[in-house]
């Protein structure tokens, strides 16, 4: 395995990305149904535990049910949801920063 040195990052996600454009391209773009053993959780970006509504910055990931990690001990308060949040760290659909998407092309 062969380290990208981080200077070249930029240059590799566009590579990247075009090979992807061309694969996927005129491919119908396939929705995937929720499992029942996973869940869907905003984490802390900070300390990669479940977030809380005073954490800084976070995102949404997926967890199995039996296997949920602690909430952050870093930023303490009420668990995370979408009606707790910060109406100025969202971005136009309403979501925490830079969300996952569970859409890909087929």
């Amino acid at each position: 395995q062969t380290a990208i040195p981080s200077s070249q990052y930029s240059l590799a996600i566009k590579l990247w990305g075009n090979a992807m454009s061309k694969i996927h391209s005129g491919l119908k773009t396939k929705t995937f149904s929720d499992s029942p053993y996973a869940v869907e959780k905003y984490f802390c970006t900070d300390t990669g535990l479940l977030a809380n509504d005073t954490c800084t910055s976070v995102k949404k990931g997926w967890y199995k049910k039996n296997n949920l990690p602690e909430y952050c001990t870093t930023h303490v308060g009420t668990p995370y949801t979408e009606q707790t949040q910060d109406p100025e760290n969202s971005i136009p659909d309403g979501t925490a920063n830079n969300e996952n998407s569970s859409s890909v092309a087929q």
